[in-house]
């Protein structure tokens, strides 16, 4: 079910372009995803086990999935607020971005061989690794996030869809 949500709100907030947007290229000034949350690799198990058939383990990503859609739409919005000190505040009224990284650790984990995920994944992963700089108190942040991002709220919002089909590719939606 969460499959069909994800790619429901996307395409809800989307325009009517069928492309999905290539991810901003970082430049040498703003973050890049961070390494240091280790990744851990999918094993295999049966499919009672909340996996389906393959190494993907659907219960995770479901998971992940639940949190990440509020988390993606917030981080899409923090620019907005250019005063940092300001930041933590709004992530404790609304998802749980303390834990957005690892829940795209999760999804590249278990959706990132999908390159159009993995590649979604990576630049949520980017942007994280920026807000987590304006977390710390980084005034440049909201500059460099808003920058990253870029202007265009529908382009990064529907950067989640390729997570949506390789959630239902993946039999997990």
């Amino acid at each position: 079910m969460a499959a069909p949500l994800l790619v429901a709100v996307v395409v809800g907030c989307g325009s009517s372009k069928s492309t999905t947007p290539a991810a901003p290229k970082v430049s040498s000034g703003n973050a890049s995803p961070s390494s240091s949350r280790p990744v851990t690799s999918p094993t295999t198990a049966k499919a009672s086990s909340g996996k389906s058939s393959g190494s993907v383990d659907c219960a995770a990503v479901k998971s992940a999935v639940a949190g990440l859609i509020v988390n993606w739409q917030l981080v899409a919005q923090l620019p907005k607020e250019s005063d940092v000190s300001q930041w933590p505040e709004r992530v404790k009224l609304i998802g749980t971005l303390p834990e957005f990284g690892k829940q795209l650790d999760t999804l590249q984990a278990q959706l990132g061989s999908n390159a159009d995920a993995k590649q979604a994944i990576e630049f949520m992963q980017a942007a994280n690794a920026i807000v987590e700089k304006g977390l710390s108190g980084d005034a440049t942040a909201p500059q460099q996030l808003a920058q990253y991002l870029g202007d265009d709220l529908t382009k990064t919002l529907t950067k989640q869809v390729p997570i949506g089909l390789a959630m239902s590719a993946a039999k997990c939606g």
